[in-house]
């Protein structure tokens, strides 16, 4: 990855499944130190596709790699594209993140299951990636 940062200008990055909480760990790292600098203190456009659980329910990411993904990844994002499960395992991690008790953005509802589910968990997410110290636009799809 410091490769490619190093010899493309980079207009817009995308990341998929990261699988392991060094994995994940490693990509922040290399995004924060290649970006956040005095010579260009901004990341291109980063979409995360947080390929966590599989449609069918089959957990992709390993458990540990959670924590970094949710605090570390998902706030340097401009566009975070959860699947339903994906969603409701965010949802349900921030819900029982003691460290966003009190935060100007509100959770409750953990299961995806109507219309409306999916716009109050598009909207919840959203104010959590708005809440980060990162600016920028921010989306969620």
């Amino acid at each position: 990855m410091k490769s490619v940062v190093s010899d493309t200008h980079i207009k817009a990055i995308k990341t998929g499944m990261l699988s392991t909480r060094d994995i994940t760990q490693a990509v922040v790292d290399t995004l924060v130190s290649s970006f956040l600098n005095s010579n260009n203190p901004r990341i291109p456009p980063l979409v995360v596709d947080p390929v966590c659980v599989s449609t069918s329910g089959h957990t992709l990411l390993d458990p540990s790699a959670i924590d970094t993904m949710v605090h570390s990844l998902l706030p340097l994002a401009n566009l975070i594209t959860p699947n339903k499960s994906e969603a409701e395992l965010i949802l349900s991690y921030l819900s029982n993140s003691s460290a966003y008790a009190g935060s100007n953005f509100s959770l409750g509802r953990k299961e995806i299951t109507s219309l409306e589910d999916m716009l109050y968990s598009a909207i919840t997410l959203l104010s959590f990636l708005s809440s980060s110290s990162f600016s920028g636009h921010k989306a969620v799809l």
